[in-house]
């Protein structure tokens, strides 16, 4: 079986037409030099990028959430049960699409566990036994960690195997595929270094999520380490190339690493009359809105919405929290 058969039944019955036209980027080279004598790490970038990233499904739904998978799963759409407020056009041979935006959200989805108390959790590619968490079904990670698994048995020979027997590597695989996979959002990139520890059973069931009090989703970014500032940094850079539940988009732009998220999550929450320049997010998700009643973050997301160095600063915090670095557990910098 195909490793994108697990989304065909999906695609196959979409229309699909010539995928719109992206600006050139050139071929990614994001690994520290001297940090890959071997050329592994370069060869699977190659990989990723040539057979993944590049060529990746991008949806555009009746609903208006453009980018989304349209709510696309197996289920909804087998056999003749298929809703026609749903019926969308796939383009194919696409950056920024169904895989990129899953790769993204599975770097934090691995990381979110960190526990700076004691130094437990974090990025370790435990993510690969958490499939069956209630916090990681429903977002489709489980496509893009199956791919990294063959792309880690085809290397175990280079890799090597943990105790459990399975292939070594699945924690740095996620961060260098984040990077690639904002990169062909649209990010200026990041660059990476391979080393990380691989956890060989599942951690703590401790990500935040969507239907929990402020206090607890507070709380549970207190635990990682992140300040207010660095909340509304990792949540921006999430959502403005992710989608929600049912495959909705958290912007109009999610094809798109921007800055669409933070005005019309604003206005979505706090509504048009006061933010009149942005139009509504497609989907809002609690834990955005507790960002927008919250002062403290409310304030920083107005600045990065409206100031003419917001996305000057939204980029240098994004960079000092990308959780990309392994030299300590809760990374400071790419």
């Amino acid at each position: 079986m195909s490793k994108r058969s697990s989304i065909q039944l999906c695609i196959s019955i979409f229309s699909h037409a010539a995928r719109p036209e992206q600006p050139t980027l050139p071929h990614p080279n994001f690994i520290v030099p001297g940090s890959d004598p071997t050329g592994l790490w370069g060869r699977i970038e190659d990989r990723l990028w040539n057979d993944v990233f590049t060529r990746d499904t991008h949806f555009v739904c009746p609903n208006g959430f453009r980018g989304s998978n349209c709510g696309c799963t197996p289920e909804r759409f087998a056999g003749d049960n298929v809703d026609p407020d749903n019926f969308c056009v796939a383009y194919d041979n696409v950056r920024c699409g169904f895989l990129g935006r899953k790769a993204w959200r599975a770097v934090f989805h691995d990381f979110g566990t960190y526990n700076k108390n004691d130094d437990t959790g974090g990025l370790n590619g435990s993510l690969r036994y958490e499939l069956n968490s209630e916090k990681n079904l429903g977002n489709e990670l489980r496509q893009i960690i199956n791919i990294y698994e063959e792309i880690l048995a085809e290397e175990v020979d280079a890799l090597g195997t943990m105790d459990n027997g399975d292939p070594r590597g699945m924690a740095d695989l996620i961060v260098l595929g984040g990077v690639l996979a904002l990169y062909g959002c649209g990010h200026p990139g990041l660059m990476f270094s391979p080393g990380r520890e691989d956890a060989s059973v599942p951690d703590a069931d401790i990500l935040p999520a969507a239907d929990e009090s402020p206090e607890v989703m507070f709380g549970k970014f207190d635990r990682m380490g992140f300040s207010r500032a660095e909340v509304v940094t990792l949540m921006a850079a999430g959502h403005t190339v992710a989608n929600g539940l049912e495959g909705a988009a958290f912007d109009s732009t999610p094809a798109q690493f921007d800055m669409g998220w933070f005005g019309q999550t604003l206005a979505g929450v706090a509504g048009v009359d006061n933010f009149p320049q942005f139009q509504q997010a497609p989907f809002i998700v609690n834990t955005d809105a507790h960002l927008v009643n919250n002062d403290e973050t409310r304030a920083i997301m107005v600045h990065r919405a409206t100031a003419s160095n917001g996305k000057a600063t939204f980029l240098e915090d994004f960079e000092n929290v990308s959780l990309t670095d392994h030299e300590e557990t809760r990374p400071l910098h790419a």
